[in-house]
């Protein structure tokens, strides 16, 4: 079995002619990119990579939005279809490019639990609320506050490890994804 520096050298001319390709790149094709990489969890990916996939993860999502206020004003109902099927189909790639990312910075693609951690915490507070008999609510509200402050400060240090650089090491997903 070869060794990680060896495989790795078999394959430099190959990763120097991508690293040039994607010198070239931009946000439409960084998005495209880890849209066509959905399905791979493996691997390693840049911050551009990520970044720019985040940014354009933000800007469908506001055109869902606006589109379902067109919807909602036209037709005088609710919808949220828009931004629904906007969500589901950009979840797996923002899940795989996150995982892949996460894999750049040599740290395993479970820190992604920072993001859903504390929306268990949710199930958990209705459920305990749910058997305590209280006139006044105050533990669904004491509840409520710690659930919002343990999903932002899940989801900020997730983001905060997210700017980290790449690791010039090889790993075990794989070669840095950026020339370092």
């Amino acid at each position: 079995m070869q060794s990680t520096n060896e495989e790795f050298s078999e394959h430099s001319g190959e990763l120097e002619a991508l690293y040039i390709k994607e010198s070239r790149y931009g946000m439409i094709r960084w998005f495209m990119r880890a849209i066509s990489n959905s399905a791979d969890f493996d691997g390693r990916a840049r911050r551009k990579e990520f970044w720019w996939f985040y940014l354009g993860f933000i800007v469908l999502n506001i055109l869902a939005v606006m589109a379902d206020d067109v919807i909602t004003y036209l037709t005088g109902g609710f919808s949220g279809w828009a931004r629904l099927v906007a969500t589901l189909f950009l979840l797996l790639p923002m899940l795989s490019v996150t995982n892949r990312r996460l894999h750049d910075i040599g740290r395993s693609g479970s820190w992604q639990y920072l993001w859903f951690g504390p929306l268990l915490l949710l199930v958990l507070i209705f459920i305990i609320d749910s058997s305590i008999e209280s006139e006044t609510g105050n533990f669904i509200y004491g509840a409520i506050g710690v659930l919002i402050f343990s999903i932002a400060g899940g989801w900020v240090a997730l983001l905060i490890l997210m700017l980290f650089k790449t690791s010039p090491k090889i790993n075990k997903w794989g070669a840095p994804a950026k020339r370092v």
